[in-house]
């Protein structure tokens, strides 16, 4: 029982790793859709360039406003915006302070705004996988309540009349017919051993609207 249920955590573990993965790639793709955007005379080489200091550096507030604005809904995208922004505020101490000379000249206001919302590349993303890790546990915690309701012996894995009654507590206007797909998918040679991580993998959509309620 213990052994199948920490298999089943483990296999969620790596699922998360993979999102995790995606996000950073995603994070990097858009900014330099966005690099490219912003300087459309310059060629991929030296936008690749421009991002690849970016990723080592600070990316700055219109950069990663757009990121977020793209990656997320309005109401997440403002609750992100808000953690960036705060963390910016706090960090503000450990700064050069704004407006002082830089090379010989002061900097305009213009400057002095887009150095006041820069924010590290990794700090940035490590906001971003926290939010998403959040996330990932709140999308968990009410379905392995529910799942734990269904495994019986709980060891951590049900059979298909217990997936069939765990697919209706989801969602309960789901027909036969869609039931049914869904059970020639997960247990295709009928072997009646469904894991809580395949259970997460296909009913993903209606567990997002179950949480989201």
């Amino acid at each position: 029982m213990l052994r199948s249920l920490v298999g089943s955590e483990m296999c969620i573990r790596d699922r998360f790793r993979i999102v995790q993965k995606q996000l950073k790639d995603t994070v990097q793709d858009l900014l330099r859709v966005y690099l490219k955007g912003k300087h459309p005379l310059k060629s991929e080489d030296e936008v690749g360039k421009l991002l690849g200091k970016r990723i080592k550096a600070h990316v700055y507030e219109e950069e990663w406003t757009d990121i977020i604005k793209y990656m997320y809904n309005q109401s997440d995208s403002v609750t992100l915006i808000m953690k960036c922004k705060d963390y910016i505020e706090a960090s503000q101490a450990h700064r050069q302070p704004v407006g002082v000379q830089r090379r010989g000249r002061r900097e305009s206001r213009e400057e002095q705004s887009r150095e006041a919302g820069k924010i590290m590349y990794d700090d940035f993303l490590k906001i971003l996988l926290d939010f998403q890790l959040k996330g990932h546990e709140k999308f968990l915690l009410k379905f392995m309540k529910l799942f734990r309701q269904f495994d019986k012996d709980k060891n951590g894995v049900i059979n298909e009349e217990e997936f069939r009654q765990l697919i209706i507590a989801t969602d309960p206007n789901k027909s036969d017919k869609e039931i049914a797909e869904l059970l020639n998918l997960v247990d295709p040679h009928n072997n009646q051993q469904i894991s809580f991580s395949e259970c997460v993998g296909f009913l993903s959509s209606d567990l997002v609207h179950m949480t989201s309620a």
